[in-house]
């Protein structure tokens, strides 16, 4: 059952609701609340709880310009992620912490510009790190690290460039790629060119 109540959040009312088993955490998962987000969003914004007494917020909704804002935390009230998309359906802003405050994931105006993209533990140790294009394509030299710090793989990319790219003659296909064991000796080499 989906409880519902109206209040006053700037100049628009603010819905607040407690969710029922499973609500869209990073737009992946939907059950019957998110319907109703989805039909009314553009005329309120939202206020996702994790209980029926709205005293643990899970989740903030809403919709400035033509932005649309979603925001979740963890139950202990760290914030858990923070997307922005344009026009409801292009992601301008993406980042990720762990429930300990610890930054994972964060990517600004990703679709436009080649980005350096970098993932990290939540013990503060990189993850991943790696240039992309338009959000999907990894290019120049991506690397993943085991969490005790130690380089875990390395694959190499052409390195990036817009005028030869959008000419059709950059080709992205992998240069070479290494792989290391935790204790940092290398296990595999593949050399493609």
């Amino acid at each position: 059952m989906l409880f519902i109540t109206a209040n006053c959040f700037a100049q628009r009312p603010v819905k607040k609701s407690h969710y029922l088993d499973k609500f869209p955490i990073m737009i992946e998962t939907w059950d019957s609340s998110a319907h109703v987000f989805r039909d009314s969003l553009v005329r309120s914004d939202w206020r996702i709880f994790y209980d029926t007494q709205l005293t643990h917020l899970m989740a903030d909704l809403y919709v400035v310009g033509d932005t649309l804002y979603c925001i979740n935390y963890y139950r202990n009230g760290n914030k858990k992620s923070d997307m922005r998309f344009i026009d409801l359906l292009e992601v301008r802003y993406h980042a990720e912490w762990c429930e300990n405050g610890q930054l994972k994931i964060e990517r600004k105006n990703f679709f436009d510009r080649l980005q350096t993209f970098t993932v990290y533990y939540c013990s503060g140790r990189k993850y991943q790190e790696f240039d992309i294009y338009r959000g999907a394509e990894s290019w120049g030299t991506a690397r993943c690290w085991y969490e005790n710090g130690q380089l875990a793989w390395e694959v190499v990319y052409p390195e990036f460039d817009y005028a030869t790219y959008h000419s059709g003659l950059l080709k992205h296909e992998r240069i070479s790629e290494s792989f290391w064991d935790s204790t940092g000796v290398r296990t595999k080499t593949n050399v493609y060119k």
